[in-house]
C-alpha cells in the first residue's frame, strides 16, 4: 500500500464521524409530527388448514413423500389394477371327444380385452360327483354332499421349466381369431371324461353335471387382475361320441359361501389368500380343493413323479381350520395356526352369506351349514367332537371329548341336530348352539357380557346444531335389562356406591361430550390451568358441580357449548354400571347410551375419517369388542371409541394410533409403549411394553388405506398426523428410525 493511500484512509476515518454527528453534541429538538401515511395493501390470507407443524412440508400432495394411497408412498399397483372378466362361455365338442370352449374377455366387464397372450390362461374340467360316494379324503366314508373331481387341467402356449423343475402340464389350442372383440376359443387336449394317469378322474360319469372353469391372467406387465369364469353343463351320454346336452343349465355356482363374503375382510383383490388374486371366485377353488381330488400334478406344482393328494386341503376343512385358528392341524399349512378370526367363530353366517345380493338361483346353498350337518365338516372346527364316537379311525385331537349320542351315521346327524329349534336333552339344533348372543336363555349365554340397564338418552333443547353459548341438558333414564321394567326413581338420586355390588347408588354414571370426529377432544374445560380437559362428568348429585341437574326423573347434566368450539359432529355418550366387575367370571358390562349432535355450524358434510367399515370384519352391533368386555362395553363404532381414545392427552392412546398399530401388528408403534420407552433409562426395555399387537394377522395389504378410509373423507391423504403414522411406522427410539424422525420433526402427539 502506498504512503498517499494510507494518508487518505486516515483522513476519512477522522472526517466521516463529523458528517453524522456535527461539531457540537446536541442536534436540537424533534420536528412536528408528519401526516399519517396511506394504508398498505392487504396481505395474503393465513393458513386455513391444519399444517401440523413440519410434517406437511414433505408429506402432502405433490411433495417428496406424498402419503397418498393413490399415487404416493402408500400406493400399491396391484390394488388398483382393473379386473379382467370372463363371460359368454359356451361349451361344445369337436366331434372327436374334445371339449371346445368359446368365451369372451373384457376389462371390468366393458371394453373387449384384445391381447390375451400365450401362457396366459388355465382351463379346468371337473365332474360333480354326487353325494354318497366314498371319498378317500374323508376317511373312506361316504361324502355328505356332491364334490368335484377334476379330470382336466390345461394351459395355453408353452411353459419354461428352466430353474424351477419339470412340471407336467397339458397344452390345448387357443384360437385368437376373434380377439378384436375379446372373443376366444379353446380346445381341450384331454379327451372328454379322460381317466388317464394325468388327472385320474376315477369317478367320471357322463350322467353327472360337469364344470369348465377358465382363468385368464399373466397379462403384459401385469396390467390387469386375473379374470375367471365358469359354466356348468350336462352331457348326452347316448350319443357317440359324448355330446353337450345343454350349456348354462342354471346350476350356477352351488355356493355354500360367496367370494363377496370373503372380500369383506380380504378386499376386492382377495389378498392374503393363497393365489386368491388369480382365482377370483369360489367355484374355481372347489375344483381343485376337493376331498376326492386324485391328480398327479397341476395343483400344488408337484413334479412328474409326485402324486398330488389334497389331504387336509379340501376346501371345507381348509377354510374352517384356518379361520378357527386351527391351521396347525393342516398338513400342508402349519402357518395357518397364526390366524385369529376377528369375531366369534360361532358366527357362521359371517362367511355363509351373500352380502352383495347376487343371484344364486339353484346354486344357493348358503343355509347348508345348518340344514345339512355332517361329522366331516363340523369336525373341522370341533376337532375330536362330535366325531369321537362316529368313526374309530378319526384323528382324535381332544380324546376327552365324547359324543354323548353314541355312535351315529353321518346321514342321521340332522335327527339330533336340526337347523333350528330349542335345545333339549336329545336335540341340539345347529343355529341354536351357534347363537353368539350372551343373553340369558341362549345356548351360549355368558352373563358377564350382558348389561344391567337399557338406556334412553335425550337432549333438551333439540336443535339442528348447537352454537357457542347454547345451554343443553343431557338426560338419561334407565330401565332394567332385559325386561325393560322401570327402575326405582331413588336410583337417580342415591349417592355413588363404589363397592361394586348390587344395591345402593350406581358405581358409574357419567357423561362424555366430545368432538369433532377428526381430532376429538372433550368439550369440558380443564379443572386446573394446564391440565388435560376431563373426558367425563359425573351425573351424581353434587354440591360442588352446579351443572348436575339430576333428580328423581333421571340423570341430568347441563352443558354449555364453549366459545371457540371447532365445528363438526360431536358424540354424546353416557355410561352406567352398578354391579361392575368384582372379579373374573363375576361381572356385568356397563350400560351405554349414545347419540351424535352437530356443534358449531349446520354443515352436514363431516364424514367419519375411517367410515363404518370395522363391522365388515368384526361384525355389526350388538357384537362388541371382546377386549373391553367384563369392564365396559364397546360396539364397533369409531364415534364411540373416540370418547376415550381422543386427543386430550388422557390415559387412552389416540384411536388413529391404536387402530394403525393393531392392524399393522406393530407393538412399538403403539403410543403408550413409545411413551414408556421414552421414560426408560439405559435404552430399550421389553418390560415397558404395555400392549403387544405382534400376533395380529391383517387379512390384506396394510397399504390398502382406502379399505378402512371408505367414508368419502380423503383428509387422511393430505392432513398428516404423527400419532397415526406412528402406529404403522413406529420403532425402537433407542436405535433410531421413523419414531425419532417424527419426534424430532414435530407433530401432534400429546407429551408423555
Amino acid at each position: 500500500m502506498t504512503k498517499k493511500l494510507i494518508i487518505l484512509l486516515a483522513s476519512l476515518v477522522l472526517v466521516v464521524p463529523f458528517l453524522f454527528y456535527g461539531c457540537t453534541g446536541d442536534d436540537g429538538s424533534d420536528g412536528a409530527k408528519g401526516a399519517t401515511g396511506a394504508t398498505g395493501a392487504t396481505g395474503a390470507a393465513g393458513p386455513v388448514t391444519n399444517t401440523n407443524e413440519s410434517c406437511m412440508v414433505c408429506h402432502t400432495d405433490g411433495k417428496i413423500a406424498d402419503v397418498s394411497d393413490v399415487d404416493g408412498v402408500h400406493f400399491t399397483k396391484a390394488n388398483t389394477l382393473p379386473n379382467l372378466t370372463v363371460d359368454n362361455i359356451v361349451v361344445s365338442d369337436n366331434g372327436a371327444g374334445g371339449l371346445v370352449v368359446n368365451f369372451n374377455v373384457k376389462i371390468d366387464g366393458k371394453t373387449p380385452y384384445t391381447a390375451l397372450a400365450d401362457n396366459a390362461s388355465y382351463f379346468f374340467a371337473a365332474d360333480l360327483v354326487p353325494a354318497g360316494t366314498v371319498a378317500a379324503m374323508l376317511d373312506n366314508t361316504p361324502q355328505d354332499t356332491a364334490q368335484f373331481e377334476r379330470w382336466a387341467f390345461e394351459r395355453t402356449g408353452t411353459f419354461n421349466t428352466a430353474g424351477i423343475g419339470v412340471r407336467d402340464y397339458v397344452f390345448g389350442t387357443l384360437d385368437k381369431t376373434g380377439a378384436a372383440t375379446g372373443d376366444y376359443k379353446y380346445t381341450f387336449a384331454t379327451p372328454l371324461g379322460s381317466t388317464t394317469a394325468y388327472d385320474n378322474a376315477q369317478l367320471f360319469n357322463a350322467s353327472h353335471v360337469q364344470r369348465v372353469y377358465i382363468r385368464v391372467a399373466h397379462t403384459v406387465s401385469n396390467t390387469y387382475t386375473a379374470g375367471v369364469g365358469f359354466v356348468d353343463f350336462t352331457l348326452d351320454n347316448t350319443a357317440t361320441p359324448l355330446a353337450i346336452d345343454n350349456a348354462n343349465i342354471g346350476y350356477l355356482s352351488r355356493q355354500f359361501g360367496t367370494i363377496e363374503a370373503c372380500q369383506k375382510c380380504h378386499g376386492p383383490k382377495n389378498q392374503v389368500m393363497d393365489h386368491g388374486s388369480s382365482y377370483m371366485d369360489i367355484p374355481g377353488c372347489v375344483v381343485c380343493h376337493s376331498p376326492i381330488a386324485n391328480a398327479n400334478n397341476g395343483a400344488g406344482g408337484g413334479s412328474l413323479t409326485t402324486k398330488f393328494y389334497m389331504v387336509d386341503l379340501w376346501f371345507g376343512k381348509m377354510i374352517h381350520r384356518i379361520h378357527a385358528g386351527l391351521g396347525e392341524t393342516l398338513t400342508n399349512k402349519p402357518q395357518a395356526g397364526d390366524v385369529v378370526f376377528p369375531q366369534d367363530i360361532r358366527n357362521c353366517v359371517a362367511c355363509h352369506s351373500n352380502p352383495s345380493g347376487k343371484t344364486l338361483g339353484a346354486g344357493d346353498q348358503l343355509a347348508n351349514w345348518s340344514t345339512n350337518p355332517s361329522a366331516a365338516y363340523c369336525g373341522t372346527c370341533h376337532v375330536g367332537f362330535p366325531n369321537t364316537s362316529h368313526k374309530a379311525t378319526y384323528n382324535i385331537v381332544q380324546a376327552s371329548l365324547v359324543h354323548p349320542g353314541g355312535t351315529s351315521l353321518t346321514t342321521t346327524c340332522s335327527n339330533c341336530h336340526p337347523s333350528t329349534g330349542p335345545v333339549t336333552t336329545v336335540q341340539f339344533p345347529v343355529q341354536t348352539v351357534h347363537n353368539t348372543s350372551p343373553e340369558a336363555g341362549s345356548f351360549n349365554a355368558y352373563d358377564n357380557n350382558v348389561p344391567e340397564f337399557n338406556v334412553t338418552l335425550t337432549l333438551d333443547p333439540v336443535k339442528a346444531f348447537y352454537a357457542a353459548g347454547d345451554n343443553v341438558t343431557v338426560k338419561a333414564t334407565l330401565t332394567k335389562h332385559p325386561s325393560d321394567n322401570a327402575v326405582a326413581t331413588t336410583l337417580y338420586t342415591t349417592a355413588q356406591d363404589n363397592a361394586g355390588i348390587v344395591g345402593g347408588g350406581l358405581r358409574v354414571a357419567n357423561l362424555a361430550f366430545y368432538g369433532p370426529r377428526a381430532m376429538p377432544k372433550p368439550i369440558f374445560a380443564p379443572t386446573t390451568a394446564g391440565a388435560a380437559p376431563p373426558q367425563t362428568k359425573n351425573f351424581f348429585v353434587s354440591t360442588t358441580d352446579t351443572n348436575v341437574a339430576t333428580d328423581n326423573t333421571g340423570f341430568k347434566y347441563k352443558v354449555t357449548i364453549p366459545a371457540g368450539v371447532k365445528p363438526g359432529n360431536y358424540g354424546v355418550r353416557v355410561r352406567f354400571a352398578d354391579y361392575g366387575r368384582v372379579g373374573t367370571g363375576n361381572s356385568k358390562v356397563e350400560s351405554i347410551g349414545f347419540t351424535l349432535v352437530r356443534v358449531g355450524d349446520n354443515t352436514t358434510v363431516d364424514a367419519k375419517v375411517a367410515g363404518d367399515i370395522c363391522v365388515n370384519c368384526h361384525g355389526a352391533p350388538p357384537i362388541t369388542f371382546e377386549g373391553h368386555n367384563e369392564r365396559h362395553v364397546v360396539v364397533w363404532d369409531t364415534d364411540q371409541c373416540n370418547s376415550c381414545h381422543d386427543y386430550s392427552g388422557n390415559h387412552a392412546a389416540v384411536l388413529s394410533n391404536r387402530v394403525h398399530a393393531v392392524h399393522s401388528a406393530n407393538t412399538l408403534g403403539d403410543m403408550l409403549n413409545t411413551r414408556s420407552m421414552q421414560t426408560t433409562s439405559g435404552g430399550f426395555n421389553a418390560a415397558t411394553i404395555d400392549v403387544d399387537w405382534s400376533d395380529i394377522a391383517y387379512p390384506q395389504s396394510i397399504s390398502n388405506c382406502a379399505t378402512c378410509h371408505a367414508s368419502g373423507n380423503t383428509s387422511y391423504r393430505s392432513v398428516v398426523h404423527e400419532v397415526s403414522c406412528l402406529g404403522c411406522h413406529g420403532d425402537n427410539i433407542y436405535t433410531g428410525g421413523a419414531s425419532n424422525h417424527m419426534l424430532q420433526s414435530g407433530g401432534d402427539w400429546p407429551a408423555p
